[in-house]
């Protein structure tokens, strides 16, 4: 639709088969989303249009845009990341300073990234407050779904809020379940992935088998912590003489490590924690590193041998 809101009214003047363009209201939604760049409503409140006059004649309270890119109810991956930075063993930690602990959880569907306080930025629009459960927008700086907000706003912020507050009532083998479901549709879409242009990481052989049987099989026990730590020499950086698959979608049983992007590395640092150091192509640039090397860039480019 190209159509101003005056030019909108004035067509639905012209004949009786464009009458109801005054009053559709698919055409509001449109045109809120358009206009305002907001796509949700509490319909019990109000409809589409009735808002769309309010916010023309600046009669509503405030709406956050930023909120129209956060799904409701939020990623089961989400869930987990909460969960697991309220009651995981060891407080997780800032992703951008990697030493002050994290403050929020970034609910965009592109990031799982957690940031301290400090870090925390105007760009990375709506946050979770992980001590509250609380959401915030860094774009209007404030907080969401407070009483002096607009009602679709708190109907929609208040929702994702209480999604994330309910996994401490949630009954422990069916959020296992949730997760199990969540983290193998995780794996098969980063599988799916074709841009290759992003960083790897390795993860350890044996802990991604027991991670693949905890995704595959019901009742097979929740893995612990990366053993990353089985990569590495006694000064801890990683031992060269390793192998590597060479091959994205073909099984490598002999080699030492799996590589998985940094979606998924980031996802599976947070929730189940890592003994040793996290090794990406980063570790790879010392000459050592040589054969290493070759064996990522032969991974990478083995997508282009199945069209």
């Amino acid at each position: 639709m190209y159509l101003d809101i005056k030019s909108v009214f004035a067509l639905a003047t012209t004949c009786r088969g464009l009458s109801n363009l005054a009053t559709n209201e698919l055409v509001f939604r449109r045109l809120v989303e358009r206009d305002y760049g907001i796509n949700y409503i509490d319909n019990e409140h109000q409809t589409w249009r009735a808002f769309y006059k309010d916010l023309y004649t600046k009669a509503a309270a405030p709406c956050c845009r930023q909120l129209s890119l956060i799904p409701s109810p939020p990623s089961e991956t989400k869930r987990v990341i909460y969960t697991a930075a309220t009651k995981g063993p060891l407080p997780m930690r800032c992703d951008r300073c990697r030493t002050e602990i994290a403050a929020y959880l970034n609910l965009d569907t592109t990031s799982d990234r957690t940031t301290c306080r400090a870090c925390t930025k105007k760009e990375d629009g709506v946050q979770l407050e992980i001590s509250s459960g609380d959401l915030y927008c860094f774009d209007c700086d404030r907080k969401l779904g407070t009483d002096d907000t607009n009602k679709h706003e708190q109907s929609k912020a208040n929702s994702i809020s209480s999604e994330f507050k309910a996994t401490d009532q949630e009954d422990e083998t069916t959020s296992l379940d949730r997760r199990r479901r969540a983290e193998h549709q995780l794996y098969v879409q980063e599988l799916r992935r074709e841009d290759m242009s992003l960083k790897h990481y390795l993860v350890e052989k044996q802990w991604g088998r027991t991670w693949m049987l905890f995704r595959t099989r019901e009742g097979s026990p929740l893995p612990g912590r990366i053993t990353n730590n089985k990569l590495a020499r006694n000064n801890g950086s990683l031992d060269p003489s390793i192998r590597l698959p060479m091959d994205k979608y073909r099984p490598s049983p002999e080699t030492h490590a799996d590589i998985v992007s940094e979606k998924l590395w980031i996802y599976l640092e947070k929730v189940y924690g890592v003994q040793g150091k996290a090794f990406s192509e980063d570790d790879l640039q010392f000459p050592e590193y040589a054969r290493l090397r070759a064996y990522i860039d032969d991974y990478k480019n083995s997508i282009l041998n199945y069209p």
